[in-house]
């Protein structure tokens, strides 16, 4: 019984010594940054950063303290300008918008993750709405 519970203490003791916590940052072989972003208690929270291996930010992520829900995400085209931005709410996507070329072109609302409604833009204004 003894043995168990050393095992089982030793067991715990390696798993809790393994969750990642503070900043983190992840580089390619060419020593440009890849990932940064932030870990507490072993889950991602804060702004987390996505880079090309050329240093172009492709993406970024907000996730809320405690609970690693994401709630926002925005992704960057070649150039770096914004391509989409998801938001999120409890952890299902509720908004998501498309741009090109700096303009808004589309956006869809949800509701517990399920696609409710959608805009298309054109010019600034909405040109044509779907409702699901």
């Amino acid at each position: 019984m003894k043995k168990i519970f050393a095992i089982l203490f030793i067991s715990l003791f390696i798993f809790s010594c393994s969750i990642q916590d503070g900043e983190f940052i992840e580089y390619y072989d060419n020593d440009k940054v890849r990932v940064t972003g932030t870990y507490e208690n072993g889950k991602k929270v804060d702004s987390w950063s996505y880079y090309r291996e050329d240093g172009v930010l492709l993406k970024t992520e907000s996730y809320y303290s405690n609970n690693n829900y994401i709630k926002s995400k925005v992704s960057t085209n070649q150039i770096g300008e914004i391509h989409t931005i998801t938001k999120y709410e409890n952890g299902k996507k509720a908004k998501w918008v498309k741009y090109h070329e700096r303009k808004l072109v589309l956006e869809q609302i949800f509701t517990n993750g399920e696609i409710i409604k959608e805009n298309w833009f054109k010019d600034g204004e909405i040109e044509k709405t779907n409702h699901y």
